[in-house]
């Protein structure tokens, strides 16, 4: 009786354990994959997005992006080729590989010039940021600062500072450089943002928005110096979805 106990008591035991193995492993949740949005700041090109040769985005103009972001259903250690062509060409413009751990939320903003001569420095580009998406506490809003500025022909690209006053700004985004961007919190309500070249008192272009409490913005100066028309310099705004 005894031994009988005793197996039945190891038999338990036996059973418990596999039981807690297969519990413990089946808690265990796959992060999510990695998503991505593709916007296009290059102000002489209309553009679409390739992921190793599949198609993301399609015929984006400047100024306008991809209406949501897209997942990858990947593996964390898979590498992408991501490639930029203009709209209906078989041609890589600009590629680069890259990794995408899960989890993450990303930013594919296209910015520069695809004409740009022999001034490599203004050469079409892709920057990738990883954007916090979560929605913003209480009475504030998100914003993720993206300098895309062409100068003109000739000059050479300089650092921007994104500011609500020339003199005594109350709020004020580090100096950017071409291709750069920082991100910052903000008190909801309308905020007149000016883009300033760093380190001078000059002012580029100005703009006036309301931001909305919990929501998320890439704010961006774009466009070309001394341009008219659809390409002049401008402060625009595209708004992020929350997770």
């Amino acid at each position: 009786m005894v031994n009988r106990v005793k197996f039945l008591g190891l038999a338990t035991l036996a059973v418990g354990v596999l039981a807690g193995c297969g519990g413990s492993s089946g808690s265990i949740t796959a992060l999510p994959d990695p998503r991505l949005r593709f916007f296009n700041l290059s102000p002489d090109s209309t553009l679409d997005l390739f992921l190793n040769d599949d198609t993301r985005a399609t015929n984006i103009a400047y100024g306008a992006s991809a209406a949501n972001f897209f997942s990858l259903d990947i593996d964390e250690e898979t590498e992408y080729d991501l490639a930029l062509r203009a709209t209906g060409s078989t041609i890589d413009l600009t590629s680069e590989f890259r990794t995408f751990p899960r989890d993450t939320n990303w930013l594919v903003v296209a910015f520069g010039l695809q004409t740009f001569g022999t001034e490599n420095s203004k050469r079409l580009q892709a920057s990738l940021v990883n954007v916090d998406r979560t929605r913003p506490n209480g009475t504030r809003s998100r914003v993720v600062a993206f300098h895309g500025y062409v100068p003109a022909t000739g000059n050479d690209n300089f650092p921007i500072v994104l500011k609500n006053d020339l003199t005594i700004p109350t709020i004020s985004f580090p100096a950017l450089n071409f291709g750069g961007f920082t991100s910052q919190e903000i008190d909801a309500g309308p905020q007149t943002f000016i883009a300033q070249r760093s380190s001078t008192d000059g002012e580029i272009t100005r703009v006036t928005k309301i931001f909305e409490s919990g929501k998320i913005y890439l704010m961006y100066i774009g466009g070309v110096e001394g341009a008219v028309g659809a390409t002049a310099p401008k402060i625009d705004f595209f708004e992020i979805q929350p997770k």
